[in-house]
């Protein structure tokens, strides 16, 4: 039995599997391919620079100017400064859950 509050596995299982990061992390920041990669500027510092890589095919992104990586669920739990449940839940309902 899940424990009140938490998200069942399955969840988050099914969000990572058929949510599109690129998707994700554009409504929140511009990208643009770059090769292989899909580049943005990180919002995570401070610079103009589009520092920001995001591999496609791995689902994770990373930031060469500060060193910070992760998946999409920590993207947005950083940038929106939610909890996981929280992230979770908003990606499940908002529709994001597309065939790509």
């Amino acid at each position: 039995m899940d424990k009140p509050g938490l998200i069942p596995e399955e969840i988050v299982r099914e969000v990572l599997e058929t949510c599109n990061m690129l998707t994700v992390l554009n409504a929140f920041i511009p990208l643009k391919a770059d090769g292989k990669l899909w580049k943005g500027p990180c919002p995570f510092h401070q610079g103009d620079e589009w520092s920001l890589a995001v591999h496609e095919a791995r689902q994770l992104f990373h930031c060469a100017t500060c060193g910070v990586s992760g998946n999409m669920l920590y993207f947005v739990m950083r940038y929106t400064r939610w909890s996981f449940p929280r992230v979770v839940k908003w990606l499940y309902e908002m529709k994001y859950l597309t065939e790509s």
